[in-house]
């Protein structure tokens, strides 16, 4: 009897590692827009600067404020929409629109969607109104 003393090879080690590597990398293609958020929002927007500024003494005392860089944008702002497609089931006229950022809808008329409300579904336009009351109409 021979004994072979070599080390043997673990052929379940590399297609382990493999494997979750392919896990990791589609889970992050996937993620890729939620992960940008994340990313952004630990960015440092904010710099300390220093102002002079006199005491009931007046000695100059220095203190440190915060400025926020970024520019935020303001609660009412509107998204940029398109109008993909109308459908009806039974008595309900429906609108299909898409967002400059990649969000769909789908409202029936009188339907809120955050910052808009579909007022009217017609054959070939629908009539938005805004939440800072501004109305719209997206055609084909």
């Amino acid at each position: 009897m021979r004994f072979d003393f070599r080390k043997k090879k673990k052929p379940l080690k590399p297609l382990i590692l493999t494997v979750f590597l392919v896990l990791i990398l589609s889970l992050l293609v996937t993620q890729k827009e939620e992960l940008i958020k994340f990313s952004k929002s630990f960015n440092i927007s904010k710099v300390s600067k220093t102002v002079a500024t006199k005491d009931i003494k007046g000695t100059k005392i220095q203190k440190a404020r915060d400025i926020n860089l970024t520019a935020e944008k303001p609660q009412f702002a509107e998204k940029k929409l398109v109008l993909c497609g109308i459908f009806q089931l039974e008595d309900q006229r429906y609108a299909f629109l898409k967002s400059s950022d990649g969000a769909r809808f789908i409202l029936r008329e009188g339907e809120y969607a955050g910052s808009f409300k579909v007022e009217s579904v017609y054959i070939d336009s629908v009539i938005l109104v805004w939440n800072n009351g501004k109305r719209e109409v997206i055609q084909w």
